[in-house]
């Protein structure tokens, strides 16, 4: 740029006839216009501004060059050191740990492998459900001995050898009742020990611990009651066998505030006796759901 104004200047200077060391007041002659003296000082003025102007922008040009030079060298730089600090990062396949090496031979280090997790002592085996009518529970004694059904997510029955097997062994089992109605309202009773005898004593309950819940103590009734089939009349009277009469089976005393083997009802027919909690719905009303489940006490 500063180049460029001087060859303007020079060619200007030159095409007036004027050196390069010619002043106004030399080249100025009388006999002209008194005027041009002053045209030709103010030309010069100008000119020499204009070649002051081009030093200062091409010393802040060379600046500004230099500050680039070294804001490129800075990043350079950085690079250089980021580069170097990812290949630290990496893991070198050629350098074993000290657990590598085994009576001097390189071993393949394995991640150690988890021992299956016991299953916590809290968890809940269920021994009755019934959900649908999928499954027929007017059955003999043979078959509610042995258990029946469709397990683990169907309507079943574990059988009474493996109830009296499970509630008969330490640490004691508690007992939870589940219930709910055909409005899905769902009610419970728990039962903080439950014992049930073996085949010689015809599986009565022989012990149900303490009651909580909100469905109401139905199965205090049936404490210390056997269990009766149709082909198998271990209820409380003398009367009438209540497995036969209620189509199912159960711990029936005469006959029962409990039964949830009996009939399964539709819910257009729930009005009638069938899957039965008296303390909650009373006889005449059949449940939709009854669940029972049992599990070691904390």
């Amino acid at each position: 740029m500063k180049t460029l104004y001087f060859c303007l200047y020079l060619g200007t200077i030159f095409s007036l006839g004027i050196s390069a060391n010619t002043t106004p007041s030399e080249y100025y002659d009388p006999n002209e216009d008194p005027h041009s003296l002053i045209l030709w000082k103010n030309l010069f003025d100008k000119v020499n501004s204009l070649l002051e102007n081009t030093d200062q922008l091409h010393s802040k040009f060379l600046d500004m060059s230099k500050r680039i030079d070294e804001i490129s060298k800075r990043q350079e730089e950085q690079q250089t050191q980021l580069n170097e600090l990812m290949k630290t990062m990496q893991p070198n396949p050629n350098v074993l740990s000290p657990m590598s090496k085994i009576n001097g031979e390189v071993a393949i280090e394995e991640k150690p492998k988890l021992s299956p997790q016991p299953k916590p002592a809290t968890e809940w085996t269920t021994i009755l459900r019934r959900q649908d009518g999928s499954v027929d529970f007017y059955r003999n004694w043979t078959e509610y001995k042995n258990g029946f059904g469709n397990p683990p997510n169907g309507e079943f029955f574990i059988g009474l050898d493996k109830l009296h097997e499970l509630t008969n062994q330490d640490p004691p089992q508690v007992l939870t009742v589940i219930l709910r109605d055909w409005r899905n309202e769902e009610r419970y009773a728990n039962y903080s020990f439950f014992k049930i005898d073996n085949e010689a004593e015809k599986y009565k309950i022989f012990a149900l611990g303490n009651y909580e819940g909100n469905a109401g103590n139905a199965m205090a009734f049936h404490l210390g009651q056997a269990f009766s089939t149709y082909d198998q009349d271990n209820d409380g009277t003398n009367v009438q066998n209540c497995a036969e009469r209620w189509h199912g089976a159960w711990w029936y005393d005469n006959c029962y505030h409990s039964n949830l083997c009996a009939t399964y009802r539709q819910e257009h027919d729930k009005f009638s006796k069938g899957i039965a909690w008296m303390q909650w719905k009373g006889h005449d009303y059949s449940l939709k759901y009854a669940e029972m489940k049992i599990r070691p006490k904390k």
